[in-house]
């Protein structure tokens, strides 16, 4: 790239490109998102949630944020990349989370009963 293009990107604004998403409070709670990773947040795993309740509240990382498009859906935005996506960024690892949770929980099931 020429000078001027990277001169471009060291003067761009992420603070002011993150702040012009959507509060987390605004579209996502944090029992919803749990029940969509697959946690049961009533009964067997309210444990689980209530340790990772604000993990699942917490902001996105910077420089993602969450917009709405015409239909009030929410999407991510990364403007760095200048992708968007309707996946939360951290999904994948959130449910590796859960999964990793429940896998031990199994084991220290199984090793119990024996």
């Amino acid at each position: 790239k020429e000078r001027g293009d990277l001169d471009d990107i060291e003067e761009f604004d992420w603070k002011a490109e993150v702040e012009k998403g959507l509060p987390t409070t605004q579209w996502l709670t944090a029992r919803a998102y749990a029940e969509f990773l697959g946690l049961d947040t009533r009964g067997a795993d309210l444990q689980l949630y209530r340790l990772f309740r604000p993990i699942f509240a917490s902001d996105l990382p910077a420089p993602w944020n969450a917009r709405r498009d015409s239909q009030q859906l929410v999407f991510f935005y990364h403007p760095g990349l200048v992708t968007t996506q309707w996946r939360h960024p951290l999904e994948e690892f959130y449910m590796e989370l859960v999964s990793l949770y429940k896998a031990h929980r199994r084991t220290s099931a199984s090793e119990g009963a024996e």
